[in-house]
């Protein structure tokens, strides 16, 4: 998981917050749980859209931080088309393809008319790009749904193909982006049910020694930003539990040290002013 700094919380619900990766992220639920949204906009591209061919471009997301645990998995996702300049919207096709999967967004357009500006693909929208008209502002169905990508590893290449199927006007995809909301599957945080705690505490991870899964517990008195983090012998961060706010209550987060080497590590509980640290041992 990215290292994540929150920067403004709009609500108790909604926040944003530039990690490690320097990515921009959105919260829609406090902070709360394994869900998140990624955002990646890429913008001044100046690509040219030539007669009979095809205009691609690509992005890699990579929100593993480098480490080699499970995939964050795709729930929902929209494709924003900020600018494609052309004469004839109808003479193109886009497509969205990632690991080997490919989704069809604009296809058998018969409006005439120039340009995509502020175009948003949503599942959930009620008027399929098909029946809209040149610029396409606003938020339309793509061709194909875009859900055929849920449950794919959000990591990994992601290609925006333009494809003018028609010969005497040209044009220039200048912008677009892609909003994936995914869970995060390197950890299960589970709330504990019972009393809330008057106060912060870090428990002994159980079973210590472990191999390969160990259970750290840990309570929060009030609402705070907490983090918790595993360091080898050395002080080397090896991973990142828990970086969000967390409400009042007591939480279990499984850690997975699957592809560590033996030894003592160290895990740090932060929340608010309160620091903890205890020390686990890994043996195979």
């Amino acid at each position: 998981t990215p290292d994540m700094g929150i920067l403004y919380f709009v609500n108790e619900n909604v926040g944003w917050g530039v990690a490690n990766d320097s990515q921009l992220y959105k919260s829609t639920n406090g902070a709360a749980s394994d869900k998140f949204i990624y955002i990646q906009n890429v913008n001044n591209i100046d690509k040219s859209i030539n007669d009979l061919q095809f205009t691609d471009d690509t992005v890699l997301v990579d929100v593993s931080g480098g480490m080699a645990f499970n995939s964050p998995r795709i729930t929902d996702m929209i494709v924003r088309i900020d600018t494609i300049l052309h004469p004839q919207s109808s003479e193109l096709e886009l497509k969205l393809i990632h690991l080997g999967v490919t989704d069809t967004l604009a296809f058998n357009l018969t409006s005439p008319g120039a340009n995509f500006i502020n175009t948003v693909f949503d599942d959930s929208a009620g008027v399929n790009i098909t029946s809209g008209n040149p610029p396409y502002t606003g938020t339309f169905q793509p061709y194909s749904p875009l859900a055929k990508f849920n449950d794919m590893d959000l990591n990994g290449y992601w290609i925006l193909e333009v494809y003018d199927n028609a010969t005497g006007n040209t044009g220039t995809l200048n912008a677009w982006g892609l909003e994936i909301e995914y869970t995060d599957n390197i950890l299960e945080v589970n709330r504990v049910e019972g009393d809330v705690p008057e106060s912060f505490s870090l428990y002994q991870n159980y079973p210590n020694p472990f191999n390969p899964s160990t259970v750290i517990k840990y309570a929060i008195g009030s609402r705070q930003y907490a983090m918790l983090k595993i360091y080898d012998v050395l002080g080397n961060e090896v991973a990142t539990l828990v970086n969000e706010f967390k409400v009042p209550g007591t939480y279990e987060v499984e850690f997975n040290a699957a592809n560590l080497p033996s030894g003592v590590y160290f895990y740090r509980f932060t929340a608010g002013s309160y620091s903890s640290t205890k020390k686990m041992v890994l043996i195979r």
